[in-house]
């Protein structure tokens, strides 16, 4: 662990979702796919995109676009 108290791996995972909130919210992201987002935020599959997704903020990406 680090001073963040978060592994490289799941620091990086958190800025990616936040990254990806971000572009779900925007007016950009209303009209891109969750696999395009998943991979503007490097992800190379939906799958480890939506179980990060849902590990950081409890939902999928798929619920956060309809909140």
């Amino acid at each position: 662990m680090n001073r963040f108290d978060q592994s490289f791996f799941e620091l990086l995972a958190t800025y990616r979702v936040e990254e990806a909130k971000k572009i779900i919210r925007s007016e950009l992201g209303r009209n891109l796919t969750i696999e395009e987002i998943a991979e503007q935020v490097g992800y190379n599959s939906k799958s480890a995109f939506n179980n990060a997704f849902k590990k950081i903020t409890s939902i999928t990406p798929s619920q956060y676009r309809e909140s």
